[in-house]
């Protein structure tokens, strides 16, 4: 993944984020019991690349949960707080990081920044946390033990000079323009743009024509609609085959429940939609499976027959694949479809 293979080996690797680091170094310098350092910013702002930076600088482990994970006062306790009492038997120390804090501020998870709160007083090692929102109410206790480190906006320019850096080492073979609109799609998050940029060297065929394996790697693993929608116009298959290539690969590609029901809501207005109902690209292979495997192959003969019963065209019948798919082989009958014929759409 571009993201692992590009990410920040040194401090000046870091781009845009001088004060940040400035105030990083000199907090964990003098760092003291009872005290923890909050990066604060937007997503794809190199808030935990920071923190890896920094472990790796002064040779530390980096011990790494998300908030998100693990929500409940036990859940924190017995994995935050036994890492924070635990020895590092081969570094010199370490940097517990709790990502996405805010991602465990809810009402229900009252008893999880508490027991953050705990396990801040009484860690024999430096603790880092992020948040997007740090002055968000629910916080408002756990920011009492904390420095907050503010992070900025990576400039849209900076993030297209560093695109296009990679661009040249990977001969993607991509012009300025096309750079430039994956800087400007990503909206100043440096995570999402080298995403977008890796998905786009995915589907690096401009072409109609575009296999279905490639175009459901750009559509699952960019968060660019733009993008996703060039890959559904660019695809070899016409849209209602690729719209069960879609939906029969979604649960496959996604793990968090949220995201799996918000990309079914998304299929059924736009296809390439599914792209956005991720929060960020999973760092996975999936082998993405035919729909044959799961519904009977519609015959091109039995297609232009309901076609020509509904007075449309084929290519127009394609735009109401969710509905078709909610039909039941008796409803294709009485429409006038044979037996066999309303077999291959149910």
């Amino acid at each position: 993944m571009y993201t692992e293979k590009y990410s920040p080996k040194k401090l000046a690797d870091i781009i845009g984020q001088k004060e940040a680091i400035s105030q990083a170094v000199a907090w964990l310098s003098s760092w003291k019991k009872g005290r923890a350092l909050l990066f604060a910013g937007p997503p794809g702002c190199g808030k935990t690349s920071l923190a890896n930076v920094l472990a790796a600088e002064n040779n530390f482990d980096l011990i790494e949960i998300n908030a998100s994970d693990y929500r409940k006062k036990d859940d924190i306790e017995s994995i935050i707080g036994e890492s924070s009492k635990q020895v590092s038997l081969f570094r010199k120390g370490k940097i517990i990081l709790v990502d996405e804090v805010d991602g465990a501020s809810g009402r229900e998870d009252k008893g999880g920044i508490a027991a953050i709160i705990d396990v801040i007083k009484e860690s024999s090692f430096p603790i880092i946390l992020t948040a997007n929102d740090p002055y968000d109410q629910k916080l408002r206790s756990l920011r009492n033990y904390c420095t907050i480190a503010k992070f900025s906006r990576v400039n849209t320019n900076s993030v297209y000079s560093y695109l296009k850096e990679i661009s040249k080492k990977e001969n993607l073979g991509l012009g300025d323009d096309e750079i430039k609109s994956v800087a400007r799609e990503a909206g100043c998050d440096l995570r999402a743009a080298l995403n977008d940029l890796q998905a786009m060297s995915l589907g690096s065929d401009r072409e109609r024509g575009q296999p279905i394996f490639e175009s459901l790697k750009v559509i699952f693993k960019t968060s660019s609609l733009k993008l996703a929608r060039e890959m559904v116009d660019k695809c070899e298959l016409d849209m209602g085959d690729m719209f069960w290539w879609v939906e029969n690969n979604i649960a496959a590609e996604y793990e968090k429940p949220e995201e799996i029901a918000k990309a079914f809501d998304s299929l059924s207005d736009l296809l390439a939609s599914v792209a956005i109902a991720k929060k960020e690209m999973y760092r996975k292979f999936t082998p993405y499976r035919s729909p044959r495997a799961f519904f009977p192959q519609r015959s091109s003969d039995a297609k232009k027959r309901l076609a020509s019963l509904l007075h449309t065209s084929s290519k127009r019948l394609d735009e109401y694949s969710g509905v078709l798919k909610q039909m039941k082989k008796e409803d294709y009958i009485k429409l006038g479809l044979s037996e066999e014929e309303a077999s291959s759409f149910s």
